[in-house]
């Protein structure tokens, strides 16, 4: 660890994410001093080659705090992403390929890049099929902001040297467009790569059953309650019972072996939940 770089953050060399609201940049847009939009027309690529990347890169490698990164970013405030704690995970020749020059480019303090991100965030569209009680997506939101086909397409190549792709929304399965680029991935031989954040709603016993291989690495659902009384008051959804429904297919879906991902259950605490 000694001989490495003191960057005290790496992910304007590992990742790309998109925020609500047509901006971009490495991280969630809470933590960065200004808000950068995304140029019209651009593609992820021309977002991941863009001035803006390049410029945090030179920030990471200056001498105190980052001028792009607010003081109260906790990635950054602890340590969490220094050189040192870098994981890599293997996988194809490819992959490991993509993963071999990333950590080449952190050594060697590159600002400008050849490798493709290690990890993709986005938010697939404003509308959600609920009302939660702390949410504004399912009175503001609206399905004309979802992502386009040749959106999803152009993360074929970043996926194929190994990049995870984070999502949520919104509630992303509530676009059809993004459900049926998820099918056809589905349908190939490649590792799980999707992480999805999720109120569950709509992932029913039918649909599950429906893709040939489940596409998911991670998938975390909003619950925020444990009674069908308190998920009535907070969620808005559909049925309690309808949701247990899902979720125990996610559960035989990964004791039969058809999902490798992770499940977490996400709470927000209220006043209405809190007992």
């Amino acid at each position: 660890p000694r001989t490495l770089p003191p960057i005290p953050c790496t992910r304007p060399w590992t990742r790309l994410e998109l925020h609500d609201g047509g901006t971009f940049g490495p991280c969630c847009a809470d933590y960065m001093t200004g808000r950068h939009f995304v140029p019209d027309g651009a593609a992820p690529a021309d977002l991941w080659g863009a001035d803006l990347l390049r410029e945090y890169r030179a920030q990471m490698l200056s001498d105190g705090h980052p001028a792009g990164c607010r003081t109260t970013c906790p990635v950054l405030q602890g340590r969490q992403e220094t050189p040192d704690r870098l994981v890599l995970r293997g996988g194809s020749l490819q992959a490991v390929e993509n993963r071999i020059r990333v950590a080449e480019a952190i050594v060697a303090g590159q600002l400008d890049i050849d490798h493709a991100p290690v990890s993709v965030g986005v938010p697939v569209t404003s509308f959600c099929n609920y009302d939660c009680l702390m949410c504004e997506c399912g009175e503001r939101g609206t399905l004309d902001d979802q992502r386009t086909a040749d959106f999803w397409a152009g993360l074929d190549p970043w996926l194929a040297d190994g990049a995870d792709l984070d999502v949520n929304g919104g509630e992303p399965l509530a676009s059809p467009v993004f459900c049926q680029w998820l099918e056809t991935l589905a349908a190939r031989d490649q590792a799980p790569v999707v992480g999805l954040v999720t109120n569950g709603s709509l992932l029913t016993p039918e649909w599950l059953a429906s893709l040939p291989r489940l596409p998911f690495r991670a998938i975390t659902i909003s619950l925020n309650a444990a009674t069908p009384g308190t998920y009535r008051t907070v969620n808005r959804g559909v049925p309690w019972a309808r949701l247990r429904r899902n979720l125990d297919a996610l559960l035989v879906a990964r004791r039969n072996g058809r999902l490798v991902a992770e499940i977490t259950y996400s709470m927000v605490i209220l006043k209405a939940n809190l007992h």
